[in-house]
């Protein structure tokens, strides 16, 4: 990559395909005593023909339908450097690294700057559905608003829901219902919360959908001429007498969903197979059901297959 020093208003070559990552990615270059930018915010710029592109797609895990709240700035709001709210955008349409969006139709209408930033507020993907026994507490947790930006909706029986929350001596229990996650790790979630402490109640209610969400999700491409295979590593030695390790059995991926063995005394290797002429940047992302989190494992410096 030739690209050294990224000004965001700088143009580049179609031909670059720069890749931003560590933790600093988002503090300012020549003040680090003051608040840097909201990784939440992504760039969004008016085209010359009207159309308004925010600069994440399905890879990013835009959808259609959601809604966004534009900024001037992505820097961090403080109060010596306000980003005030300049309305709210709504995703018309959906490409693997960008989206089409354009002014919400219930407000004020405003013509976005050249160069501005969004928000996620409202994700149009699938509700998650809440059951609890105490439906008149549950309406008090999450009133209309809250469901709406989740987003959510009560389910009527326990046997039909995605989450159940249980209230037992002042606590609310958690057990979770999805076909991947509750036969290997049963349904009750190791934490518990206070059943007065709402916002982490919603906290954990939001990161649920958030998770099984993005867990079973497909892109738009299905990438012909290029796939995966996990097997069991052999090892041998090389002419020079160093041990390398080889792709030995089966496909343990070859199924989708897939179960893989574990065993502490044998390696594990991915090999991906590209048989196209486009350029590929794999990212492997870890998702734990115990934790609700999704973290990146393993990402490649330039492009390597």
């Amino acid at each position: 990559m030739k690209l050294t020093y990224l000004v965001r208003t700088t143009y580049m070559s179609h031909r670059q395909t720069p890749h931003c990552e560590g933790q600093g990615i988002n503090w300012r270059v020549f003040n680090n005593s003051s608040a840097g930018a909201d990784p939440a915010l992504i760039l969004t710029k008016r085209e010359k023909n009207g159309s308004n592109t925010l600069q994440a797609g399905e890879a990013q895990g835009v959808a259609k339908g959601s809604r966004y709240a534009v900024y001037a700035s992505d820097l961090i709001e403080s109060s010596v450097s306000p980003n005030p709210r300049l309305g709210h955008v709504l995703v018309t349409s959906v490409g693997l690294f960008s989206a089409t969006v354009e002014p919400v139709d219930y407000e004020p209408r405003f013509v976005l700057p050249r160069l501005c930033y969004s928000k996620l507020v409202q994700p149009a993907s699938r509700s998650i559905s809440v059951y609890c026994d105490d439906k008149a507490w549950l309406s008090k947790v999450f009133p209309t608003d809250i469901k709406e930006e989740i987003p959510m909706v009560f389910a009527d029986r326990a046997d039909s829901c995605d989450l159940q929350l249980s209230i037992l001596e002042g606590k609310v229990y958690f057990d979770r219902y999805h076909p991947l996650v509750t036969p290997e790790l049963g349904s009750r979630i190791r934490y518990t919360l206070a059943a007065d402490d709402h916002k982490s109640i919603r906290d954990v209610v939001g990161k649920s959908q958030h998770f099984y969400y993005h867990l079973t999700r497909t892109g738009p491409d299905n990438f012909r001429g290029v796939w995966m295979e996990l097997k069991a590593l052999k090892p041998e030695k090389s002419l020079d007498f160093d041990i390398i390790y080889k792709p030995t059995g089966k496909n343990y991926i070859q199924d989708n969903p897939a179960t893989v063995p574990v065993d502490s005394d044998e390696y594990l290797g991915m090999t991906i197979f590209n048989q196209t002429e486009r350029a590929l940047y794999p990212y492997l992302f870890f998702f734990d059901p115990t934790e609700l989190s999704i973290s990146m494992s393993i990402y490649p410096p330039t492009n390597i297959c």
